[in-house]
């Protein structure tokens, strides 16, 4: 997980241009997926399904795919290129930082910015203006950061079904607008093994240790990383805890909540009885993101950043679920996990190593008119039951995919 910015926050709107957008993915796809990013094909499975959708509403369309990866948003724009759809994108405002060049360019395809750790009512604004107008489609990523789990979806912030439900009370008896929940599955098309366990070898010399290619990959992956994680614990003047680490999962719990009590402890905060560990981590870093952008409050802002580091160790840490190479130890879920070890161990995305296909498969439409009654009365419970939905529907289209797979990376490690 990169490290989020703490630069003031200004909205960046779309400005999508046509002439920039043709040649954005014309460049897209013929030179930055497939030579710089390695992603040799997009495949959408299924484009029919939509078509019933484009003869009744046009572009009232929300798409909502997982977030596995950094080349998501151009596996994306390459699949609504095939289907003869533009759309505008929702992305967070660290993207926009990172080059002026790139942020322009993004920024003309019609790529809108949101403070994913603030109230950011302009971002929510142009989400639910697009929807309701129908020139553009709007691709959301509901998972909100990249989470290099892709057989997993993780858990869907509502902010996305809020979006699309806001828009369809808007555009009631005006025409119909659909969610359109996205599976994008990337893997191998190579044997990629040779080129992880160098990765591997990089990390453990980076961490002061070695990697023992004669042992099991999986006990490596696990004591290199425990061994990174306990190199950042000390860093942050922690007690790290000794011996052997049984169950990853738990182990990770124990750092988080250790972690975060300590934080609530400094900022004098009370977390609510129903709140989650992930939610209190949530909460933590939006205090000191605003602390940190507020210019009244700059004699804290030393304090805020030390606050800052520490809750994006928790993030980082709570990020890794313990089980997921075991539970099927594909050359796939291992090349996801030594890139999402290698990007936490130095905070810069790492370059593309092997050669990829992504497949993508389109879910069924939600019309969002059959939520509306519930939105109205309960708003809360209809958030939820449509997220709930739009992650499931995720989840099974990404199962459907692996099923079908044979490629080098659904293999065995």
């Amino acid at each position: 997980m990169l490290e989020f910015t703490d630069s003031p926050y200004v909205f960046v709107p779309p400005k999508p241009s046509r002439l920039i957008l043709g040649f954005v993915r014309w460049y897209n796809r013929f030179f930055y997926m497939p030579r710089i990013k390695m992603m040799r094909r997009v495949i959408v499975t299924n484009p029919d399904i939509l078509q019933p959708v484009r003869a009744a509403n046009c572009n009232r369309i929300l798409f909502l795919p997982n977030h596995s990866t950094h080349c998501d948003p151009e596996i994306m724009m390459e699949s609504q290129r095939q289907l003869g759809i533009v759309s505008t994108f929702m992305a967070a405002y660290d993207v926009f930082q990172r080059s002026r060049r790139d942020a322009w360019m993004i920024q003309h395809c019609g790529v809108f910015s949101i403070d994913r750790d603030g109230s950011d009512r302009q971002a929510l604004k142009t989400a639910i203006d697009i929807l309701a107008t129908g020139k553009y489609a709007l691709t959301v990523f509901p998972e909100g950061n990249v989470n290099f789990t892709n057989d997993r979806v993780q858990s869907f912030l509502e902010g996305a079904a809020f979006i699309a439900l806001k828009a369809a009370r808007e555009c009631e008896g005006q025409g119909e607008i659909y969610a359109v929940p996205v599976a994008i599955k990337v893997t191998h098309t190579t044997d990629a093994r040779k080129m992880l366990y160098d990765r591997l070898s990089q990390m453990a010399i980076q961490a002061d240790t070695t990697c023992d290619r004669a042992a099991d990959l999986q006990v490596e992956l696990r004591r290199i990383g425990i061994v990174i994680l306990r190199q950042a614990l000390t860093a942050h003047r922690y007690a790290v805890p000794a011996g052997d680490v049984d169950d990853l999962g738990v182990f990770l719990q124990t750092v988080v909540g250790t972690i975060v009590e300590d934080l609530e402890q400094d900022m004098e905060r009370q977390p609510r009885t129903r709140d989650t560990l992930d939610d209190r981590v949530r909460a933590i870093r939006r205090v000191v993101h605003e602390m940190l952008i507020d210019e009244e409050q700059v004699d804290k802002h030393t304090v805020a950043q030390g606050w800052s580091d520490r809750v994006m160790l928790a993030f980082r840490a709570l990020s890794y679920s313990g089980d997921y190479v075991a539970e099927s130890p594909t050359v796939d879920r291992v090349g996801e996990t030594i890139e999402k070890l290698m990007e936490d161990q130095v905070s810069l995305m790492p370059p593309a190593y092997a050669e990829r296909h992504a497949y993508v498969r389109l879910c069924e439409p939600v019309p969002l008119s059959t939520y509306l009654e519930a939105f109205k009365t309960r708003t809360r419970g209809a958030l939820q039951e449509l997220t709930e939905h739009t992650e499931a529907a995720v989840q099974s289209g990404l199962d459907v995919l692996n099923t079908e797979l044979e490629t080098p990376g659904a293999q065995p490690f």
